[in-house]
């Protein structure tokens, strides 16, 4: 068996959720009766408690060229010839 007292906060969580909307309604009501209008505050809705990290892009590795040699500014590959 569960006590009753333990179960309370289950009640209770959406009692709490919706207090901001009864006083809102009630304020309309008491904006209304002296003849004024009422504008709710924009709420945001509930967010997700999970943020997972940013994915970072892998940097690209250079290609290995097949003879070793390096490469120019321009990207072709030079050779040296002896004379």
């Amino acid at each position: 068996m569960v006590c009753v007292f333990c179960l309370l906060p289950l009640f209770l969580l959406p009692l709490v959720n919706i207090l901001p909307r009864l006083w809102d309604k009630l304020l309309v009501l008491v904006f209304r009766l002296i003849g004024r209008e009422y504008k709710p505050a924009l709420r945001d809705g509930p967010s997700c408690p999970y943020k997972p990290g940013a994915n970072k892009p892998q940097p690209e590795a250079e290609p290995v060229l097949a003879n070793g040699g390096g490469s120019s500014v321009n990207g072709s590959v030079e050779s040296k010839k002896d004379s």
